[in-house]
């Protein structure tokens, strides 16, 4: 006689806890589940390494445990959390929710509470009640449920990590969310702005790295704007307008050497006009066929170099 093995499948469907949406799945026992995993893209790592150039242009990060810890937070916020906020927001279709038509045509149940006779007050507000809860049952739900509940948490968790970094990265962060709505809006009307994605990705993240560790000043203001145009310009690159791209992406880092000169490091400065040399060295290929994509993978680590670059110098002056 064959007996049946008791393993935690067949115990989980004798008492009913298998998931009838998917045969075969056993109930988690979690309310919410959490999965990371490495992105799939090969474009650098633009809002994780400009939250580490502006910590370290801060010039107080040390090699103790609660300063890398911090800078795991500050790196957990920058890229996984809001970057997860940017995917919800961006890769989701909002407004396919407002095409059913039910939150105009929504019917009062039969069984009406006092006061609702037609025509009355209580009446027009039963009926929008209907109408709404209509909308939400077989319209909104199916559409963009989960991924409303997703930006819910992930908005949830953005904000928590970003009262322990202090008021000034909670601002910053307020401040991305609003802009994150920004570019919503352009994405429905059909136009994408670059400029704000280049703040939303590079701009916010150097600053909150910076005001996770020290204070605000002119200095990683102008960097964090000089590296948000070059970032600018990969956009406007892949966009397929080279010379303005070209331009762009040149003058910035003219612009970074200078500031660095400014700043009294002229070594520095040096290694960043060498790290120029090779971005340059490749915009010829552009005009001899060359794809931008191939440019933009072959230039990218001497730009982050640069970055760097620019806030080990600034940790230096910070620091003395």
């Amino acid at each position: 006689m064959k007996t049946k093995r008791n393993t935690p499948l067949n115990w989980a469907r004798e008492r009913g806890l298998e998931r009838k949406d998917k045969p075969g799945n056993v109930w988690p026992g979690s309310l919410i589940s959490l999965r990371m995993e490495m992105g799939s893209s090969s474009a650098w790592p633009s809002s994780a390494w400009a939250a580490l150039c502006g910590a370290v242009a801060s010039g107080q990060m040390g090699w103790e445990a609660q300063s890398l810890l911090l800078l795991l937070l500050v790196l957990f916020l920058v890229d996984p959390v809001l970057g997860g906020v940017r995917a919800l927001v961006l890769g989701t279709d909002w407004f396919a929710p407002f095409a059913g038509g039910h939150l105009s045509r929504g019917e009062i149940p039969s069984k009406s509470l006092p006061y609702t006779s037609p025509g009355s007050p209580g009446y027009r507000a039963s009926r929008c009640l209907a109408g709404l809860l209509a909308w939400w049952r077989e319209d909104f739900r199916p559409h963009v449920g989960t991924e409303f509940s997703s930006l819910i948490l992930t908005l949830a968790l953005a904000i928590m990590l970003a009262s322990f970094l202090g008021r000034l990265v909670t601002l910053l962060t307020l401040v991305a969310l609003a802009l994150m709505a920004v570019v919503l809006f352009s994405h429905w009307r059909g136009t994408i702005s670059f400029s704000l994605k280049a703040i939303l990705e590079l701009g916010l993240p150097w600053l909150m790295g910076h005001l996770a560790f020290g204070s605000l000043n002119w200095e990683p203001v102008a960097f964090a704007l000089v590296y948000t145009v070059a970032y600018y310009a990969r956009f406007v690159l892949l966009n397929g307008r080279r010379r303005a791209a070209t331009c762009l992406l040149n003058g910035s880092q003219i612009v970074a050497v200078a500031l660095l000169i400014i700043v009294k490091e002229p070594i520095l400065a040096g290694i960043a006009s060498l790290l120029l040399l090779p971005q340059l060295l490749l915009q010829p290929f552009l005009w001899r066929g060359e794809a931008e994509w191939w440019y933009v993978q072959r230039s990218q680590p001497w730009l982050m170099a640069g970055m760097l670059t620019a806030g080990l110098a600034m940790g230096i002056a910070n620091f003395g």
